[in-house]
């Protein structure tokens, strides 16, 4: 079979002219007055001088003004933070890059300082912290947590300050040993001084604690997702009371403290959902959790229109009610197929939700559920507070953005691709309850994206659960493009005007997992399966050989990357119970086959399956994954000479060929450590894949100061005939991307081959990038801000440091840093941004 990949479509517009925003310092005095001049302003381009204009936008830009390349104040700031977007303009083109500025100086006095966080342990233990300020009496507590192998051996009981506290556990994973892996665990605290540390520490125990429970503690309780249209003059409604007497349920969690039902009905029936029309698209359910013994219930309420049989955009007015109040009211919402909303509320007085809890992620990185965070790093209580109330300002409001670029395929810094998004990462890390309350909100608005299908034919495998490619091999994810068949096809029946939330595979993240991870809440879980089910079908179907799984993706390297972690991520989390879990499995092994076949990797319990063979069809063809360039020994991922080295700032044009964009290599490396840490097999792949990172680290001679450039050469000029044009238009050519995927005149003669060696890639930098030093000084692109391409590196360089030179590379990487920190006198700022902050585990 022939498996080169398809031909480019033709180009649309000219490569872009604006590449970056570079703004420098980051940093400035708090004293400074308005007029003042705290940063320079940078706009990168290709082939001609900036001549456009500056803007600014963002939370912040209030009090910042951009002239003349100057950014200056308007006013005079407080020290803190400040979130403003420097806006380039130029032709057609726009750029947009998202900057946290820092005034720096001396607080005025204010209020007691909050304590700051218990240091991290490798102990199983948790810590609890009032910080409302008042004694917070019968504190309902649940969570999610993940165990160590062998810790737990049946299950898991709080002991709160020495004393045993009853516990329900209910256990949805087990290791081989039948030791517990990840359970909800639910309790009732009865007091929390403030300001005064509960330690929370788990031992085992033979009892779950999970005799079901009832709803009569509660008796007047009922939650209403409430439907008005005033263009089809109708009023719906949907009750979690009636779901609850009918049956319509399942028990997420069982037990006498906190019994979780999940509320719908998702047989070919689908009794309760409604709409304007007789295909009822709009599917409400409900998370409910009783807490029989203070008569309290907490309510998630969830609006879907995402059946495969009913998938019609909805307008119309939204009221909620719990008991008999109006809780949430929003006019007008356009809700278009393929995407939901989410809201939670409490029946009876809302706990205290001042309560820090602090995971300790020393003790949860052994467990592998979550990446090795550094914890040494310290998120304080005023970052946190400052992130809050730039949360608090903006909208919530269902279908409003957050803090997410809503265009997924946007340009500038981000905060939410990576393992995990920031604000998720900080949740974990500083355990703060306003860090937990930005993340919670901003999960729940991600959802927004359509990326949410619910299989409806009962004729399918997955009826209620997610469609993926196992079941609809055929179809495309939303994509009019495909040709599915009959039985495959999910029909739009009105997709509504397009509201600007645009999802891809390359920029996706993961919204969910950490969340599920830190609550046990099964919305999250659900969000979780429904985006991987999205992910396996976001490839023409043809490319992936239809009903199996690969990461091709749309063949950046970057979206391969994601899907890998946002599959494995799913694939884990699935209780060992549930039946989509073994599919999910098999969709990871899939996935590695088909790469270890790319990859000519013939030694594992794939080699000569299926997707191995599938793989390795293309092997001596243009479409072995490198445009017909063969395997490469400095190991890139996938593509070759993909961005064009003509600029003699940055390569030895005489010899160098093509770039490539190392940090979507290391994005890759990242996801499959992350894979091999959960414990799936990937190990080949790792080995195989380790030494592109480990090679810019770890080569004599070679800076790795040289990470943190946006480009690294990857291949050579040779003679012969060129295969420039056989590059690939993967995307839109996006900004801040340079010339790359875009068919340009070539040399006559000239054809690329790729470096055999780190030493020799070294020649292909230009003198002066050689040598790693700029006007004297360590050259470290973005140095102190930790969403730079050096950290990304360092971040997949944490993964494979048992790799073969894999420690040595970790010590030069770690070298470098305290190097650019001496010389600068400042270090990385982990605390506002720790998304890439993660450490080797390996290395001595």
């Amino acid at each position: 079979m022939n498996r080169s990949k398809p031909p480019p479509p033709p180009p649309t517009s000219q490569p872009p002219v604006l590449l970056d925003i570079t703004v420098t310092p980051l940093r400035f005095p708090a004293d400074a007055r308005a007029g003042d001049v705290v940063a320079s302003v940078l706009v990168e381009t290709r082939d001609v001088p900036f001549t456009g204009t500056l803007a600014l936008g963002g939370l912040d830009a209030a009090f910042f003004g951009v002239a003349d390349r100057w950014l200056m104040l308007t006013q005079q700031v407080p020290p803190g933070q400040y979130y403003v977007t420097i806006i380039a303009e130029q032709g057609n083109e726009a750029l947009h890059a998202p900057q946290v500025l820092t005034a720096i100086g001396a607080v005025e006095p204010g209020p007691e300082p909050e304590p700051e966080p218990p240091p991290t342990s490798a102990d199983n233990t948790m810590t609890l912290l009032n910080v409302s300020g008042a004694v917070v009496v019968d504190y309902p507590l649940q969570f999610g947590r993940a165990f160590v192998q062998g810790e737990i051996a049946n299950y898991a009981e709080i002991v709160l300050d020495g004393e045993p506290l009853a516990t329900q556990c209910d256990v949805k994973n087990r290791w081989g040993d039948g030791s517990v892996k990840f359970a909800v665990i639910a309790a009732v605290v009865p007091s929390l001084l403030p300001g005064v540390s509960s330690i929370v520490q788990f031992v085992n125990t033979a009892s779950s604690n999970n005799a079901p429970s009832n709803l009569s503690s509660v008796p007047s309780y009922d939650a209403r997702i409430v439907l008005n249209s005033s263009a089809n003059g109708g009023t719906a409604y949907a009750s979690a009371r009636n779901m609850l007497e009918a049956g319509a349920y399942s028990l997420w969690t069982s037990g006498p403290i906190a019994q979780t039902y999940v509320c719908c009905d998702r047989t070919a029936a689908r009794i309760y959902d409604m709409g304007w029309s007789s295909h009822r698209a709009f599917h409400p359910w409900f998370v409910v959790t009783v807490w029989p013994t203070l008569g309290k219930v907490y309510t998630r309420f969830v609006g879907e229109i995402g059946n495969t049989e009913a998938m019609e955009a909805q307008s119309y007015t939204l009221d909620l009610t719990v008991g008999e109040e109006w809780i949430y009211t929003q006019h007008n919402i356009a809700h278009l197929p393929g995407s939901r909303w989410s809201r939670a509320f409490w029946h009876g007085d809302e706990p205290e939700p001042k309560v820090n809890l602090y995971h300790n992620i020393a003790y949860l990185a052994q467990t592998g559920l979550v990446p090795n965070y550094d914890p040494a790093v310290v998120i304080p209580a005023s970052t946190s507070e400052t992130k809050y109330t730039n949360w608090l300002s903006i909208s919530h409001a269902i279908g409003a953005a957050g803090f997410w670029q809503p265009a997924m395929g946007t340009t500038g810094g981000r905060l939410d691709i990576g393992l995990n998004p920031s604000w998720n990462v900080s949740a974990l890390m500083s355990g703060d309850w306003r860090d937990r309350e930005v993340m919670l909100g901003q999960t729940e608005l991600a959802n927004w994206w359509r990326r949410i299908i619910r299989e409806g034919d009962p004729a399918k495998a997955n009826l209620g659960r997610t469609i993926h490619c196992h079941t609809r091999g055929s179809y495309w994810f939303l994509d009019d493009r495909g040709s599915p068949t009959v039985e495959d096809d999910v029909v739009i029946i009105d997709p509504g005007v397009a509201n600007g939330w645009q999802s891809d595979v390359a920029h996706h993240p993961d919204p969910f997992s950490l969340p599920y991870i830190m609550t046990g809440c099964p919305y999250w879980l659900d969000s979780l399966e429904m985006w991987h089910g999205a992910n396996s079908l976001l490839t023409q179907p043809a490319y992936r050989n239809y009903n199996h799984m690969t990461t091709i993706g749309d063949y950046q390297v970057r979206s391969m990357a994601w899907i890998y972690r946002t599959m494995v991520n799913a694939a884990a989390l699935l209780p060992d119970a549930d039946a989509l879990k073994p599919v999910f499995s098999l969709m990871v092994d899939e996935a590695v086959a088909y790469d270890e076949g790319v990859r000519g990797i013939n030694t594992t319990e794939f080699s000569g399956n299926v997707m191995h063979a599938y793989g390795a069809s293309g092997l001596g063809t243009t479409g072995d994954g490198w445009h017909g360039f063969g395997p490469p020994p400095c190991r890139w991922w996938s593509g070759a000479g993909e961005y064009y080295a003509t600029d003699p700032a940055y390569y030895n044009t005489d010899i160098t060929w093509g770039a490539a964009a190392h940090w979507m290599n290391n994005f890759v490396i990242a996801a499959l450590g992350r894979g091999r840490e959960l414990g799936f097999p990937v190990d080949a792949l790792v080995a195989w894949v380790a030494p592109n990172v480990i090679g810019q680290f770890g080569t004599v001679g070679y800076p790795p100061q040289l990470a943190s450039q946006y480009n690294v050469p990857d291949t050579r000029k040779v003679s012969g005939t060129s295969l420039r044009d056989m590059r690939r238009v993967f995307d839109d050519g996006e900004p801040g991307e340079g010339s790359r995927n875009v068919p340009t005149p070539f040399e006559e003669g000239i054809t690329g081959a790729w470096f055999v060696a780190w030493e020799e890639a070294l020649t292909g930098w230009s003198a002066q990038k050689q040598s790693g030093i700029l006007d004297g000084a360590i050259e470290m692109v973005y140095w102190g801000q930790s969403e730079s391409y050096y950290n990304k590196a360092r971040c997949a360089l944490s993964f494979v440091t048992d790799q073969p030179g894999g420690e040595e590379a970790w010590a030069r990487c770690e070298e470098t840093i305290a190097a650019k920190t001496a010389e600068s006198g400042y270090g990385i700022d982990w605390s506002s941004d720790p998304t890439w902050a993660v450490v080797a585990r390996h290395a001595t």
